[in-house]
């Protein structure tokens, strides 16, 4: 189906939306009571030159943190006030938080620049915000330094503006998310934390454990931070949606001495709707984690050149199950390549990603949204 804005929110359903901006990750969800969540707001490093270039979504005239928030206003309703109840920075990369280059502009009150989760926050007031580092923020590679400044700038400003409130993420049961209607909805939406920092949730023994192996250093710039990501899944009724970030699965290639992917998906189980690690990069979305996971519906958040790999895409089509493969605005050399292999005609691709479940998770309906 396709549609110009979001279908509207009505009590009693549980809506996801994967944003494409062209420029990073962003997932907006609304629970059954109303309380919302964004997932990720990232806006690339414009300072660093790719050797293929992304392409922005619509175009470039307006920012990934503007869309986000035009977005998320259309989606509520006129019965709740404009914010964000939660926001979760899954970990510190540009495409998840923002980077703040040179050509950012300053916040009104010039204490922070505009990029990603800042400039969303600064059109939209953000109650709680939740990430991996808080307070101490240890373990940030220099390259990311830039980001995690910034975007503590943006903190000090808006616990002192509107009130923010900031939290480590944490694994297990949340029980407290809900606002409107906690009551009515707690029995049947339940939210968990896997991983983070590199330490996953297992539910059997309901402990937190570390790494076997050795993890990557936070020298590393991109392949810690890639594992450090907070991991979470929402259950409704029969319906599970699972974000694990930018975890890979060192079966497949990521630099470390653990498969911390692995983990995860077989602590989590069966999940109706699983978002690709590592928006379905060469590194991410292993057998092993299809095995485990079992999903109906794979969600790829690209924008990039190389989202989804062509080998991920071959691991998930050798999975032989019946899925349906979602995906973003792919990057067009990303295409060519799909199309030359026979493979665009498995993929639905090409917008925003809306899934919406009804009745506790017995009826599940899918749109793309074209901006």
């Amino acid at each position: 189906m396709l549609l110009k804005k979001p279908p509207v929110w009505e009590e009693g359903f549980l809506d996801i939306h994967q944003l494409s901006t062209g420029r990073g990750n962003a997932c907006f969800i609304q629970f059954p009571d109303g309380t919302n969540m964004l997932i990720d707001a990232g806006s690339i490093n414009r300072d660093y030159t790719r050797k293929i270039p992304s392409v922005a979504v619509p175009d470039s005239s307006i920012s990934p943190g503007v869309m986000i928030s035009e977005y998320i206003k259309q989606c509520i309703t006129s019965k709740f006030q404009v914010r964000i109840d939660h926001a979760l920075i899954t970990h510190f990369h540009d495409d998840h938080a923002g980077y703040p280059d040179n050509a950012s502009p300053w916040s009104r009150s010039g204490a922070y620049k505009l990029s990603g989760i800042t400039e969303v926050g600064d059109q939209i007031p953000i109650k709680h915000l939740i990430d991996r580092g808080w307070p101490t923020y240890e373990n940030i590679s220099s390259i990311n330094k830039p980001i995690v400044e910034n975007y503590l700038s943006f903190i000090r400003e808006q616990q002192n503006r509107v009130g923010l409130v900031i939290d480590t993420f944490r694994l297990g049961p949340y029980k407290d998310f809900l606002k409107y209607n906690p009551g009515k909805y707690n029995q049947t939406l339940e939210i968990t934390g896997w991983s983070v920092n590199g330490r996953y949730w297992n539910k059997d023994s309901s402990s937190a454990i570390p790494h076997s192996g050795k993890i990557i250093p936070a020298s590393d710039t991109f392949l810690f931070e890639n594992n450090a990501s907070c991991s979470i899944s929402i259950k409704y009724g029969d319906f599970t949606w699972f974000t694990g970030g930018d975890l890979t699965s060192s079966e497949i290639g990521a630099k470390s001495s653990f498969n911390l992917e692995e983990k995860v998906a077989q602590s989590v189980g069966k999940v109706s709707v699983l978002v690709a690690g590592h928006h379905a990069y060469s590194d991410a979305v292993s057998n092993k984690t299809l095995e485990l996971m079992k999903p109906d519906y794979i969600v790829i958040p690209s924008w990039s050149y190389g989202h989804p790999s062509i080998s991920s895409l071959n691991r998930i089509i050798a999975y032989n199950s019946p899925m349906t493969i979602l995906s973003t605005q792919v990057h067009p050399e990303t295409w060519k390549e799909i199309m030359q292999r026979g493979l665009d005609k498995i993929i639905v691709q090409g917008g925003h990603l809306m899934i919406r479940v009804k009745g506790k998770g017995t009826k599940i309906e899918r749109y793309l949204i074209i901006p």
